[in-house]
């Protein structure tokens, strides 16, 4: 089992993986480790194991290529249909495989990285005309800020003739893509181009989408110091953007040489010329003894070309000392948010505590707004009662002397009738003879 140790600064975290700037200018994204997770600027040591190498076998049997070749002839058959006749390579930042028949409708597709699966959750599963695909896919691009107007971006583009022969012309894709941009008023170059099979098959072999193995071996012709794990980690966008912003300082460190060089030679003094070779000789010899004489320091010396090397140091040192001022900027402002989320605390805290204090408030006139209803019922109650007792006492009286007749007392006779019934009484008595 093999391991690469790489030595870097960490510079970006997310979720799954950080992604450090080793010291000779190389991005390294690894694997974020699930204990401890380090901060920006933090020096971070990740080391990669891998597999045992085949490539040293000497020997390989005729059956081996055979069962090979029935292998990967059976792994590309899961990926195409018999009725597949073309393959539309596409990276924007999503990388996606879109496959067509003969009629150039799609068949079905492939995406490469989580953008790519983004875009082919939105998109609409009808066998549709490629031209309306590609544009489907500007504009969920746009909308998902893929591309956008301010900043430039890439749309490259890669047709795989699945059958021969093919007369398959790129321009006009070129010129459709280029459409749908346009009408997007986006700011984009446009890049269409044919492939073969076999590029396809060496794309897969190294994990990377076509258009992006395609930029990597022009960049390797270059001989730009560019890894396949940059290429794979990051859109082509931005490869090539960080490809031309080397390039640049090649040339300003290029004609930095050149001038301190003509400056040295025009501040020389001129020799006689039967003295110029021993004293040429003389200088170059002490400039070498200095060379060596001098410690490092990191500084170049006037007349000494600047390499990659120092290059890629003099980077390392300016992104280490930004990344150190972004961790200084983001501890403060993590302190300034710690004491903005204290303040706020505090003041809800005061708010709440207001806020009892107001419902206590508000329970206690409800209270005496409660006991003064009870005690104005309880009044009008017994006020009620009063009234029924006044009632009751006004027709008390006669009352009683209806019930004294229904009782049938005797009724008190007037005295004129007990007068008449005696002297009836009288002469009775004496018609008799009585006394």
């Amino acid at each position: 089992m093999k391991s690469t140790i790489y030595n870097g600064i960490v510079v970006k975290v997310t979720e799954e993986s950080i992604i450090i700037l080793c010291e000779g200018g190389m991005f390294k994204n690894v694997p974020r480790p699930t204990d401890e997770v380090p901060k920006i600027g933090d020096t971070y040591t990740y080391v990669e194991k891998k597999g045992y190498s085949f490539r040293g076998a000497k020997y390989i049997t005729l059956a081996s290529v055979i069962c090979l070749a029935i292998i990967t002839y059976y792994v590309s058959s899961l990926f195409t249909n018999e009725e597949d006749a073309y393959l539309f390579a596409m990276d924007i930042n999503p990388s996606l495989e879109i496959y067509t028949d003969d009629d150039f409708r799609v068949t079905h597709m492939e995406f490469l990285n989580e953008d790519g699966r983004t875009v082919i959750d939105t998109l609409s599963k009808e066998k549709r005309h490629i031209d309306e695909v590609l544009d489907d896919i500007i504009q969920i691009s746009v909308e998902k800020r893929y591309l956008n107007q301010t900043k430039k971006g890439l749309v490259a583009l890669t047709v795989v003739p699945l059958k021969e022969p093919s007369n398959f012309e790129t321009e006009k894709v070129k010129r459709s893509v280029e459409k749908s941009v346009l009408n997007r008023s986006i700011s984009a170059d446009v890049s269409v181009k044919s492939g073969t099979k076999d590029l396809v098959q060496q794309s897969h072999n190294e994990n990377l989408s076509i258009n992006k193995y395609s930029m990597y071996k022009e960049l390797e012709e270059k001989q730009v110091d560019v890894t396949v794990e940059e290429v794979r980690d990051h859109s082509m966008g931005s490869v090539l953007e960080r490809v031309s912003r080397l390039e640049e300082q090649d040339v300003e460190d290029g004609k930095e040489v050149r001038n301190k060089r003509e400056t040295s030679s025009e501040n020389k003094p001129e020799m006689p010329s039967k003295d110029k070779s021993k004293t040429a000789e003389h200088t170059d010899e002490n400039q070498s003894n200095d060379q060596q004489a001098k410690p490092a320091s990191g500084k170049e010396t006037p007349n000494r070309p600047v390499t990659n090397k120092d290059k890629a140091k003099d980077k390392f040192e300016k992104v280490k000392e930004k990344a150190e001022k972004e961790q200084e900027k983001k501890e403060n402002l993590e302190e300034k948010g710690r004491e903005a989320a204290e303040k706020e605390r505090e003041k809800k805290k005061k708010a709440e505590e207001k806020a009892r204090e107001e419902e206590e408030k508000e329970q206690e006139v409800r209270k005496k707004a409660e006991r003064e209803r009870e005690a104005a019922e309880k009044e009008q109650e017994e006020n009620k009662r009063a009234e029924e007792r006044e009632r009751e006492e006004a027709g008390k009286p006669q009352g009683n002397n209806t019930q004294e007749k229904e009782k049938g007392e005797p009724e008190k006779k007037p005295e004129s009738t007990e007068k008449e019934r005696e002297e009836e009484n009288e002469q009775g008595n004496k018609e008799h003879g009585r006394p």
